[in-house]
């Protein structure tokens, strides 16, 4: 599902389309909690411009928003490799030599749990800025 380019870069459409909720599912968490952090921080400066400007600025926001999920999109290989370059050298500088190969599977396996807390995570968000949306999609509000 990965499209790659003849020159080695390639965009990962399951990251593109799923943003922080792939990172946790591939257990990368601290990017996970960036990507979302980010998300939220547009999400409320986009909820205090609606409340300052009586108005949502909607193509701004939508383009801040295409921005970041094509970015993201287009790192999230890189990001990945290395968070998992990261993972397997520690497994290979602390790990006895009959543990390794134990330790790779255990490092390699994924975390819907995570991805699931990811989805819970910014509920109490939502509920005090209604702009707030997962994955970058904002909703304008009827006033």
């Amino acid at each position: 599902m990965n499209g790659s380019a003849p020159n080695g870069k390639s965009i990962n459409w399951r990251a593109l389309l799923f943003g922080p909720l792939w990172l946790a599912y591939r257990k990368t968490y601290l990017n996970a909690g960036i990507n979302l952090i980010v998300i939220a921080i547009v999400s409320v400066a986009s909820y205090v411009a609606e409340r300052q400007l009586g108005t949502l600025p909607t193509a701004a926001e939508r383009a801040v928003y295409i921005g970041l999920t094509s970015a993201f999109g287009f790192l999230a290989n890189w990001l990945y490799l290395q968070h998992a370059t990261i993972a397997v050298n520690d497994i290979l500088m602390t790990s006895a030599l009959t543990h390794i190969e134990h330790r790779l599977a255990g490092a390699g396996s994924v975390s819907a749990a995570a991805a699931i807390a990811m989805l819970t995570a910014p509920l109490p968000l939502a509920s005090c800025c209604p702009n707030f949306a997962i994955g970058g999609v904002a909703r304008q509000t009827g006033k």
